[in-house]
């Protein structure tokens, strides 16, 4: 999802798909069994989809080897600049793999510079990340909490919202919004817009359609 996400022309800035070509090589390998080897240098290499086979030999070992071929790739498009992934509602991740393979894979090597180049930023509830980050690595990880937002913003940032969904607020929903800001106080909660979205049809409709968890 990262790589995919990372490559998709929606991004502002998006990375080259070649840029991953020795991973998907590898991944396609290490997903069955084999061990890590040399792309193919007179074709693209594309990910075939396969599962993992956890029943095939040293597991903890491919896995492993996926994330650091990963990393690689990260380290190969970042090149001499800095390249900032953000992991949106890390909540979402399986609390067992968020705190084995995931930390240990990605969000610990990064968090000591392993690329030098690339950063992490996860986004998420601080109690449901907060279990999987280790106190021996506290010092690596900066947090910063998100308070409210001024309802003056109200409009700015739903159109935002609305944008990340692919949806262009029509008429009816500007303004709902619109009374909703002239009754609302100072101050609105961060996840007002997961809050509204079920009200709101076209949110609804473009949240479901992209599988965004509400």
């Amino acid at each position: 999802m990262i790589r995919d996400q990372a490559t998709s022309p929606d991004q502002l800035c998006p990375i080259p798909k070649d840029a991953f070509a020795k991973f998907n090589a590898e991944l396609n390998q290490l997903v069955l069994g084999s061990a890590r080897t040399a792309p193919n240098e007179h074709r693209p290499e594309v990910d075939e989809g396969r599962g993992f086979n956890d029943e095939a030999a040293r597991a903890d070992e491919r896995k492993a080897g996926i994330f650091s071929a990963f990393l690689d790739a990260l380290s190969g498009a970042a090149g001499a600049q800095r390249l900032v992934l953000a992991l949106d509602h890390t909540e979402c991740i399986m609390p067992d793999s968020l705190a084995g393979e995931l930390y240990e894979g990605l969000i610990q090597p990064v968090a000591y510079g392993k690329p030098p180049a690339v950063r992490l930023v996860i986004v998420a509830r601080e109690e449901s990340v907060s279990p999987a980050l280790r106190e021996s690595d506290a010092h690596m990880i900066g947090r910063v909490q998100v308070g409210d937002f001024r309802t003056s913003e109200l409009i700015r940032l739903a159109r935002a919202y609305s944008s990340r969904l692919g949806y262009v607020p029509d008429e009816k929903v500007l303004n709902f919004l619109q009374s909703y800001q002239e009754t609302a106080g100072e101050f609105f909660a961060v996840d007002l817009f997961h809050t509204l979205t079920p009200h709101v049809p076209q949110w609804l409709e473009a949240a479901n359609a992209l599988g965004v968890r509400r």
